[in-house]
């Protein structure tokens, strides 16, 4: 007899990530799932090479609130050359995350640290991107210290949030702002 269970099919939130010429370069991805069906999540969406294939040659950017989600097995699917991470700044505060984190761009991934980094937490050094959610700060008007990058801001709405966010340094860009127009 077959089993009436199904395998953890989350549903995901795919978004165009463009360059500052508006080309597409990268999808953002956050499964809409609890925080301790993350890994399980991860596995069901990259377990089969045909996600990154249908992506291709696009970028996938993973948004997820801490690197405990992303396990060896996961990561055996997800090749460092097409597969980066934006994890939330919250998770800073514990050292092994930290650790985690830099682990995985030594690794050749992408790591974006997603947010305001707790204040005095020095683990943030080691550490070369950063991504903010402009839907929560509406304009910017501070420059981005000299990191390597490129820095995604995603949640741009607007084509003043766009360019708001491209002089203060970011280079990759997500939202619904090409819908938006300036005049």
């Amino acid at each position: 007899m077959a089993s009436t269970e199904h395998p953890l099919l989350p549903l995901v939130h795919l978004q165009p990530v463009a360059n500052m010429q508006n080309a597409w370069v990268a999808l953002t991805l956050r499964a809409d799932v609890p925080a301790d069906h993350m890994d399980a999540s991860l596995h069901a969406v990259f377990n089969d090479a045909g996600f990154l294939a249908a992506i291709a040659p696009l970028h996938c950017i993973v948004m997820v609130d801490n690197a405990d989600a992303l396990d060896d097995v996961a990561l055996e699917k997800m090749p460092a050359a097409r597969v980066g991470f934006a994890i939330d700044a919250g998770a800073l505060a514990d050292d092994a995350v930290v650790k985690r984190m830099v682990a995985l761009q030594e690794r050749g991934y992408r790591v974006l640290v997603n947010g305001m980094p707790p204040v005095g937490n020095s683990g943030t050094i080691a550490l070369r991107s950063v991504a903010t959610d402009f839907s929560a700060f509406p304009t910017r008007r501070d420059v981005l210290p000299l990191l390597y990058g490129p820095h995604l801001a995603h949640g741009v709405h607007t084509a003043l949030q766009r360019a708001d966010s491209a002089r203060s340094g970011y280079e990759w860009f997500a939202g619904d702002y090409a819908l938006h127009p300036a005049p």
